[in-house]
């Protein structure tokens, strides 16, 4: 996946986290958790190629949100000596980053 499509994707990732909001969830409260859960359980992490392409995508594109993603994956202690796993770990921050930041902008052209 190029780094406008993981762009759209996430968009996608943050209408679904404000679908839940809309059915009667309360993500206000748990907002944090419900972008987790959309985040934790997306192919581009669960997978550890798509995890790869996703790093590569924003390694090459986007060196600021490399760094907070390097950063996030430090301080939420998250450690391995596996390059599949560090590439998951990085790939799950990356998406939890961006799918936040949509999240706040989609709910920001709502007001």
């Amino acid at each position: 996946m190029n780094y406008q499509g993981l762009r759209k994707y996430t968009a996608e990732l943050a209408q679904d986290v404000i679908n839940w909001e809309e059915s009667g969830c309360n993500v206000t409260e748990d907002f944090h958790y419900a972008i987790h859960q959309v985040c934790d359980s997306s192919e581009l992490v669960i997978y550890y190629g798509k995890a790869w392409e996703t790093v590569d995508a924003v390694r090459r594109c986007d060196s600021q949100l490399m760094g907070r993603a390097e950063e996030m994956r430090e301080e939420y202690g998250m450690e391995s000596n596996d390059l599949d796993t560090i590439m998951t770990q990085l790939a799950y921050s990356i998406l939890y980053i961006m799918t936040t930041e949509a999240v706040e902008e989609l709910s920001t052209c709502k007001a």
